[in-house]
């Protein structure tokens, strides 16, 4: 398998495709905290922003990155020929499976290692310094660290099972905005209040007319129950299906104290496991022509 990696490495020091993979995650970095930066200037004291906060919102699209260069490298081998090439030799398919696990892991690792550099000095320069303990700011990136290796096991698995590179890269665009879409329904499903307040009655006299759109000091408010807060058994489905999805790990990752990171690492140490072994199991016995 040594020798898979090798090769695998030296092509991917020379891929476009890694290179313009970098390029856009480390350029969508840079316009996320130019916003960031013009917001502080148009609105001062009204935008709250800490390095905490931001830090990580730049990482939130590797997983639309990931899913194009996994599915593109990897899929060339299909259709250049070389993945019959490689069996053909005597490498095994486990060999062949796991190293292109590696070199898609290495990939997102890189990407995301460069996004994390730039995104910490960008905001040192914009917001200051990390107000955060140094051990939980190193359990988070190190939780990220494992939801990029998510990310790559499972475009890696849709790349070495999807024989065409057309449909492989449209099957991984589509999982992908898929995850993004649902990590979202469910983070805003879990931060919702479980009380909110809402008008009660207007405040008015016979001399005053107010409208729904009226001055809204006018309006009395009392605290009910939120409609759309989850509890119980549906809010730790709700966790643990945002938890184990590597989008929902992006969203959460800036609010999250130490014992959520960690959780977080170890649904994605699960999600790697579950997801790399049925890709091995099903690429053995698929029919490669």
């Amino acid at each position: 398998m040594s020798k898979l990696l090798r090769s695998g490495l030296a092509r991917l020091r020379k891929s476009r495709i890694f290179w313009v993979g970098m390029a856009a995650q480390l350029l969508y970095c840079a316009v996320s905290f130019w916003a960031v930066y013009d917001g502080i200037k148009k609105y001062g004291a009204e935008v709250d922003y800490t390095v905490d906060e931001v830090l990580f919102l730049p990482a939130a699209i590797l997983g639309l990155v990931l899913c194009v260069v996994c599915s593109l490298f990897i899929g060339q081998e299909y259709s250049d020929g070389t993945l019959r090439n490689k069996i053909v030799m005597g490498h095994s398919r486990f060999h062949i499976y796991v190293s292109s696990f590696i070199l898609c892991a290495a990939a997102g690792l890189m990407i995301y290692t460069a996004d994390m550099l730039v995104s910490i000095v960008l905001a040192r320069l914009i917001l200051g310094p990390v107000t955060i303990p140094g051990s939980l700011l190193l359990t988070k990136i190190l939780a990220g660290i494992f939801w990029c290796i998510s990310y790559s096991a499972v475009f890696n698995f849709l790349a070495m099972l999807v024989t065409s590179r057309a449909y492989g890269v449209a099957a991984s665009i589509f999982l992908a905005f898929g995850l993004l879409f649902f990590a979202s329904y469910l983070y805003n499903s879990l931060i919702q209040p479980e009380m909110i307040e809402q008008p009660k009655e207007f405040a008015v006299d016979e001399h005053t007319e107010i409208s729904v759109y009226g001055d809204i000091e006018a309006w009395e408010f009392e605290t009910v129950p939120n409609p759309n807060y989850i509890s119980g058994t549906q809010r730790a489905v709700y966790q643990v299906l945002a938890d184990l999805n590597p989008a929902g790990q992006s969203m959460q990752i800036s609010e999250a104290d130490a014992m959520h990171a960690v959780r977080m690492i170890g649904y994605s140490v699960l999600l790697i496991l579950i997801v790399n072994f049925a890709g091995i199991w099903l690429f053995q016995r698929k029919d490669i022509k």
